[in-house]
């Protein structure tokens, strides 16, 4: 009875392991990345700490989408969900793109930003040129030809879009936009 009790134990342990080997796994190719881990350059009045999301309260962060690398063909995208500067569509214009993106071996960063609350618009603008700058400066680390990087927006992100295509600075421009209801 011992004997019987001590491989269970032990199957499970090791099924336990197995699993969350397993489930680590995919993960690699998917993580949060800090926009401003050493401090932010600019506030918008809200941005303090605690973030809290339900208030518009965004911690300026972007989620990182790498195919696999039997797939990966050199190109990304930045995506900006809409959500009227008010709040952010996470899923449905962010997240959920994802699994297109993985298939077609592009890259997929989906930016959460600050709002510009009571007009300050160089509050957005400037995470989405530190997410741009991020992901030049990391290109070759994570599969990325710097050339091939695109910004992509819905509604209000779409705007902030075209607004940091037609407004960056030329390193950090990106070379394609792909936008939806601006």
């Amino acid at each position: 009875m011992k004997d019987s009790v001590l491989k269970l134990i032990s199957m499970l342990i090791f099924m336990g392991m197995m699993q969350t080997t397993v489930a680590q796994q995919p993960t690699n190719r998917q993580f949060n990345i800090d926009l401003w881990p050493n401090g932010m350059p600019n506030t918008n009045g809200l941005d303090q700490t605690p973030f809290d999301d339900s208030n518009g309260n965004f911690k300026p962060e972007m989620h990182a989408y790498l195919p696999e690398v039997s797939k990966a063909n050199g190109r990304a995208v930045l995506m900006c969900p809409g959500g009227g500067y008010r709040h952010l569509a996470l899923y449905h214009e962010g997240y959920d793109w994802a699994p297109f993106f993985e298939e077609q071996g592009i890259a997929l960063f989906v930016l959460k930003y600050r709002m510009p609350n009571e007009g300050n618009k160089e509050v957005p603008f400037s995470d989405v040129e530190q997410a741009m700058r991020i992901i030049k400066d990391n290109a070759s680390q994570w599969g990325i030809n710097p050339d091939s990087i695109g910004i992509m927006g819905f509604s209000a992100g779409g705007h902030l879009a075209s607004t940091y295509a037609t407004k960056a600075p030329a390193d950090l421009r990106p070379a394609f936009q792909i936008l939806f209801y601006p």
